[in-house]
């Protein structure tokens, strides 16, 4: 995580954001993106979706004013990526010093900010001042070659990372048996198929669904509910329907379940089931939610958030959480290792910045229309 949170990400021209570069001076564990609905906030989050693929592309409906989009990349500069242009072992030329490390060392801790090209390529564009208080390109006109290859040996630490989106609109339903096809859609479309592949087929292990999974989602509902089961049951046309066992009201379809209970386990799933399919660390991923609150109970929204706190920070990924609700300003306002974008769109275009004292969230408060009556019911007092 220690790498993207030291890397600003900003885009411009992209859908509703224009000439202005607009995004994240830096990354957080847990990001959240707050705003009136239509500012920006899915466009903001859906950039990590384009940045993470292995060719960037932009198609024209994502053009602002029908102009191409930029992506502007800024990081510090690390001892190894200096030293693969200034070596100890290079001498000479109009290089000052015993050897180039010797003057290149001065730029490691520097940052350096480059545009992202749709092949990953790195296009310089500027570098900082020097832990020493000195520009040396300056100082060193001739030597300015030099600083492309400094863009060309940065490292950008999105590229070794997966995105995954639950987006706004989602769902989970009965479907058909899908054997060895283990894709999870953003809407939420895969996952029954995925729950009944685990617990129906004799090569995969039962035990992460009926204990493991288990334990993580009765950690969010408890105290409030208690669930002693999941399984799955084949119904008459031959779709899979996950039920849930409560020792109260007996077996529930989960398609008969509010839509809160849906959105709880779609994330599980994002957590926990998808990165044992694709064999992958949680550290790998960067996980992209909108409106979690939806249809969601203010507590069991706090336990939920909780849960995604602590997985960002013991299992080391990222989360960029989109939302409208107050529930989020008051649990993370004051974390040190999250951080609230508010962005405000002006008719013409989407600007956001980073919100970091309480005069702040509260014009953030006054913007939504969140009234003193919603505050209480988020804080649990009334519902």
């Amino acid at each position: 995580m220690g790498e993207i949170e030291n890397l600003s990400v900003k885009v411009k021209n992209f859908k509703c954001f224009g000439d202005e570069p607009q995004g994240f001076e830096s990354i957080k564990p847990v990001n959240i993106i707050i705003g009136r609905n239509n500012s920006g906030k899915s466009s903001l989050l859906l950039l990590f979706k384009h940045l993470l693929q292995n060719e960037i592309k932009f198609s024209e409906n994502l053009n602002h004013n029908s102009i191409t989009p930029e992506i502007f990349l800024k990081s510090k500069l690390e001892e190894n990526e200096v030293k693969n242009v200034f070596s100890e072992s290079t001498r000479g030329g109009d290089v000052p010093g015993h050897n180039h490390w010797e003057f290149g060392k001065q730029f490691v801790g520097t940052e350096l900010t480059w545009r992202l090209n749709h092949n990953h390529d790195h296009q310089f564009l500027d570098i900082g001042t020097c832990n020493n208080g000195t520009k040396p390109f300056d100082l060193f006109p001739s030597l300015k070659r030099y600083q492309q290859q400094l863009a060309n040996h940065i490292s950008n630490p999105l590229r070794q990372l997966a995105f995954k989106h639950i987006s706004a609109e989602r769902d989970i339903i009965p479907e058909s048996d899908k054997v060895k096809n283990y894709v999870v859609e953003c809407n939420g479309n895969g996952i029954t198929n995925l729950i009944q592949n685990y617990l129906n087929k004799d090569y995969l292990p039962r035990k992460i669904i009926e204990e493991d999974l288990l334990l993580e989602l009765n950690k969010i509902l408890n105290p409030d509910i208690q669930i002693e089961k999941i399984v799955c049951e084949l119904l008459a046309d031959n779709r899979w329907e996950i039920k849930l066992f409560e020792k109260s009201k007996g077996y529930i379809a989960l398609s008969q379940s509010g839509s809160g209970l849906k959105t709880i386990i779609h994330v599980l799933v994002n957590l926990f089931l998808v990165p044992k399919v694709e064999s992958n660390d949680l550290s790998k991923y960067i996980f992209g939610f909108e409106e979690l609150e939806n249809n969601l109970h203010p507590a069991l929204l706090r336990r939920l958030l909780s849960y995604i706190y602590n997985t960002a920070i013991n299992e080391k990924c990222t989360f960029i959480l989109t939302t409208h609700s107050s529930v989020e300003i008051d649990q993370f306002s004051k974390s040190p290792e999250a951080q609230i974008i508010y962005i405000q769109h002006n008719g013409t275009s989407a600007q956001c910045h980073c919100v970091k004292t309480y005069i702040e969230n509260s014009g953030i408060l006054d913007d939504l229309d969140i009234r003193a009556s919603d505050m209480l019911q988020s804080n649990g007092i009334i519902w």
